[in-house]
């Protein structure tokens, strides 16, 4: 039995260099809904939601380092957010049209295949494909 009862994830937040520039990102990319800008008030944020999730976008207080840590091999903290898409051939194709990444093949885990992405701030950002339709890995 677990100390919580723990009903869902709520919300993602990320911590960007330029607030304007990562909300960019993830609305032409991922299709970002802003549901809260408050780029002008003391809370200086966006809040949005993608696939359902919520992410709140908040001004980071030291840019990022000018070379991104490697792929998961970053200090202790969060490593990555992961989209689904229901195509990783589509996605890639999209994404390789924005130079967002380059002609590799997806990652593939038996039947769940994968690219990563970095958004502005050089934050990794996982597009999934699981199989038979499924939405999360929680479900699969």
């Amino acid at each position: 039995m677990s100390l919580l009862q723990t009903q869902a994830l709520s919300h993602l937040v990320i911590q960007a260099s330029d607030i304007t520039r990562s909300m960019e990102f993830y609305q032409r990319v991922f299709g970002y809904q802003v549901t809260m800008d408050l780029r002008d008030q003391p809370a200086n944020r966006v809040i949005g939601v993608i696939g359902g999730l919520v992410m709140q976008i908040l001004k980071a207080r030291d840019p990022a380092p000018a070379e991104p840590v490697q792929m998961l091999a970053g200090p202790p903290g969060y490593a990555l957010a992961a989209f689904s898409v229901p195509d990783i051939e589509v996605a890639l194709t999209a994404l390789r049209a924005e130079g967002l990444c380059g002609p590799e093949p997806a990652f593939a885990v038996g039947d769940v295949k994968f690219v990563f992405v970095r958004d502005p701030d050089g934050i990794l950002v996982e597009v999934i494909q699981l199989p038979g339709g499924v939405k999360t890995l929680a479900d699969v």
